[in-house]
């Protein structure tokens, strides 16, 4: 055989090896058409692994895909490995070829977007349905990844994806990542509040600090001011805080938004406790007339009477002038009768055992110290029978 001949037997072993791992790129997409899924892995890892294929942004397209419908019908793909042939696709399409051609595969790979997508959005379906949220936080971020490579893209019209990966993330406790995301669904108005206060739980995990947690509950109510969760929320904080005049501000603004809030005018009368007494009760006396079912208001303002009642107890035992000492305590058993009332009602309404054994401890206590021992007593029989 001439030279000639021995070089083109040779092109023509070449073709045929180039040809047929490209065949096997064709191979895995028809594979995994017919949902053979053994036989798609198969084929793309031979052209993956070929030196005629392993730098052909389409064998990676197709190795993306066979790994994100793996994954979305639960035979095993890895999204995020589907996610690194794709990059791997786009940045072998944007290095010059040995002609320093580049992008032949770019329509390709901008078709690709929506079916990368698709797979991770339903692996990430199929994820939240067996609680695995780790799965789920990877296939969501993947989804928003690829749907934000699209021209046009906002965060606004990929909110859902958004509050799935924020979602999945809180509940991998990948808090931080959570942040992130739920942050965006505030900026675009997606379950706005709920994020808010979806934000402030992932703070409280993280130990963050006190600034990062004030900012968002502050962002959150001058973005949605009307809205109670967020408000509360934001008051406990300064409560927590012991920010009595922030939180204080911040409450009389909630009232006038909305003055039949009960809870509103119980949680000033907790704050004026530690500035005005007199505001407190007249407070807890309102939130008692919006809502003649708050034990809680009920309870406080009856222990504020009791301690009151309490105190001059206590300093009339200090009074060594009997008259001064009798009326002393006289202005303690007013203050324990005052109580009474409140006290016996919170028993009466009280969500648990715990605490209406509580109210009713009370009752007995105020009943001895006015002297009627009868009543005391059956109380104490009462509280027996709990």
């Amino acid at each position: 055989m001439n030279k000639l001949t021995l070089m083109v037997a040779a092109l023509s072993v070449c073709a045929t090896s180039a040809f047929a791992q490209k065949g096997k790129v064709n191979a895995a997409e028809n594979c995994l058409i017919l949902k053979k899924y053994d036989e798609a892995k198969q084929n793309i890892d031979a052209a993956l692994a070929h030196p005629k294929t392993e730098n052909d942004p389409n064998t990676y397209i197709v190795a993306s895909r066979v790994e994100g419908q793996m994954a979305a019908d639960g035979k095993g793909g890895d999204i995020n490995k589907a996610r690194e042939y794709f990059e791997k696709a786009i940045t072998l399409d944007s290095t010059p070829d040995a002609k320093g051609k580049t992008g032949k595969a770019q329509k390709d790979i901008a078709k690709e977007y929506s079916t990368f997508a698709n797979n991770a959005i339903n692996f990430g379906v199929r994820c939240f349905e067996t609680q695995d949220y780790k799965g789920a936080e990877a296939a969501f971020i993947n989804a928003n990844w690829a749907n934000s490579m699209k021209p046009g893209y906002t965060d606004a019209s990929d909110s859902l994806i958004i509050y799935n990966a924020a979602i999945a993330a809180m509940q991998a406790e990948d808090y931080e990542t959570a942040v992130k995301f739920f942050d965006k669904t505030v900026d675009v108005d997606y379950e706005g509040p709920m994020s808010v206060l979806r934000i402030n739980y992932c703070y409280q995990q993280m130990k963050a600090s006190s600034d990062k947690m004030e900012s968002n509950l502050k962002k959150g109510f001058e973005k949605y001011p009307a809205n109670k969760d967020v408000l509360t929320t934001l008051i406990q904080y300064y409560l927590n805080e012991q920010r009595n005049e922030e939180a204080l501000a911040y409450l009389n603004e909630a009232i006038d938004k909305d003055d039949s809030n009960a809870r509103y005018y119980f949680a000033r009368g907790c704050l004026n406790e530690k500035i005005n007494i007199d505001n407190a009760i007249k407070d807890y006396e309102t939130a008692i007339a919006k809502d003649s079912e708050l034990f809680i208001a009920y309870f406080n303002l009856a222990v504020v009477y009791y301690n009151q009642g309490v105190e001059k107890f206590g300093e009339a035992n200090n009074e060594r002038d009997q008259k001064k000492y009798n009326a002393m305590i006289g202005e303690a058993n007013e203050m324990f009768k005052k109580s009474l009332p409140y006290m016996e009602k919170a028993a009466t309404i009280a969500d648990t055992v715990e605490n209406k054994k509580q109210c009713l401890e009370t009752v007995k206590s105020i009943y001895y110290r006015l002297g009627d021992y009868d009543k005391s007593q059956a109380v104490a029989d009462q509280i027996k029978t709990l």
